[in-house]
């Protein structure tokens, strides 16, 4: 049962990419992230945007009041037989509901509740609300982005509630296993904050042993000798030239200049104090070719090169061809598209994207009706009172 918002939409959206049947719950009339943008042909609408078309696939849609009785007692009669509750409210909102953990495992006793909130369930920032940028910040992740001598930057995307979801995806796969041995159901939660401290990498560590702040360096403070971002005719590749065999083949690749062949800078310090020198010679290759051909090149000649991919290059790339990363699909109101997804490729059992995002209320029918045993009759009247 997904109650989420942005924070855990690619965390269910795992679940349904894998085989899970996910009943997405939004409040009637829509969810909030249906006003998420882009939209189709830059129309604002309840079924038109991109980013719900995104993240929704493969689940099914039901609306429901939880704040009215009746929607409470429907909610319940879905809980006793979900496996999970997947719910991103500020804390507290659901024991205020009547729908906490304490009350749900009462009906089910193998229920599993995941959380995914700014800072967590306790703590002094328990209670603070928070969005995608404020946990990037506050988890140390914008400290580390940008240029050393410009203010910290974020990146693109969402990367704070695309971290926040995995992990809490991974705890969720374990309490459900707990529950399946035990009979026994718990809640997972999980930090946003936490998350983005998590994949800060090497930042915790650094501080740790030296009490110094993680490093952002310019081009002029790189630390190997080839390693930034050159130039292309449509773009930008970067190189990675370490080990003395790369360098060399490197060196016959520029045209063997006479002042790189010299016997100095075959010292990698004295090549990375003078990186200047050096590029150039690499500006003057990579300028004139396009990025792909000096990808190309570079890796028969054993160089660490990379091109810098536009979504555009990876959608149309032959390796996401090859690993069928797309799928065709139909949607009432977008039309013929294609999805992205699931990721994970399993050789027995694999996901598959087969179910384009629900329609506001889709699946009402489907759900309170056939399987929850109303009548068509009192579906009306719960429409009409706003419950569904």
């Amino acid at each position: 049962l997904d109650l989420s918002g942005t924070s855990g939409l690619h965390c269910s959206k795992l679940f349904a990419d894998l085989g899970a049947d996910v009943i997405k719950i939004e409040r009637p009339g829509g969810d909030s992230t249906r006003n998420v943008p882009p939209f189709k042909d830059d129309q604002p609408s309840i079924n038109n945007s991109l980013y719900f078309l995104h993240f929704n696939a493969n689940k099914r849609g039901i609306t429901l009041d939880l704040s009215k009785n009746y929607g409470i007692s429907l909610f319940h009669k879905l809980v006793s037989t979900a496996d999970v509750i997947l719910e991103t409210s500020p804390t507290g909102h659901m024991e205020s509901l009547g729908i906490g953990y304490s009350s749900l495992k009462e009906i089910n006793p193998r229920i599993v509740v995941t959380s995914i909130t700014p800072f967590g369930h306790r703590g002094p920032y328990k209670d603070f609300r928070a969005t995608d940028i404020v946990s990037f910040a506050m988890g140390g992740l914008m400290a580390l982005s940008g240029e050393p001598d410009r203010p910290p930057c974020v990146a693109p995307g969402e990367v704070a509630y695309g971290m926040a979801s995995a992990f809490a995806a991974l705890g969720t796969l374990v309490a459900i296993y707990h529950s399946k041995l035990t009979g026994k159901g718990q809640q997972v939660d999980t930090s946003a904050h936490a998350s983005s401290v998590h994949i800060a990498g090497y930042a915790v560590p650094v501080f740790s042993a030296t009490g110094h702040m993680g490093f952002r360096k310019t081009w002029s403070e790189r630390t190997f000798d080839i390693n930034d971002l050159y130039p292309c005719t449509d773009g930008y590749v970067r190189f990675c030239v370490l080990p003395k065999a790369q360098w060399d083949s490197m060196v016959e690749w520029l045209g063997s200049p006479e002042i790189l062949n010299s016997p100095v800078f075959a010292d990698q310090q004295f090549r990375r104090e003078n990186s200047e020198i050096i590029d150039p010679y690499v500006l003057e290759l990579t300028e004139s070719q396009p990025k792909n051909e000096i990808y190309i090149e570079g890796q028969g000649r054993h160089i660490a090169v990379t091109p810098v991919n536009t979504p555009k290059d990876f959608v149309e790339s032959e390796q996401t061809e090859v690993r069928r990363l797309f799928t065709p699909l139909s949607h009432p109101v977008m039309g013929q598209y294609k999805h992205y997804g699931p990721i994970h490729k399993f050789s027995e059992t694999p996901g598959s994207i087969y179910r384009s995002a629900p329609l506001v209320g889709e699946h009402n029918q489907e759900i309170f009706c056939t399987e929850l045993g109303l009548s068509p009759q009192q579906l009306s009247v719960l429409a009409a009172s706003g419950v569904i």
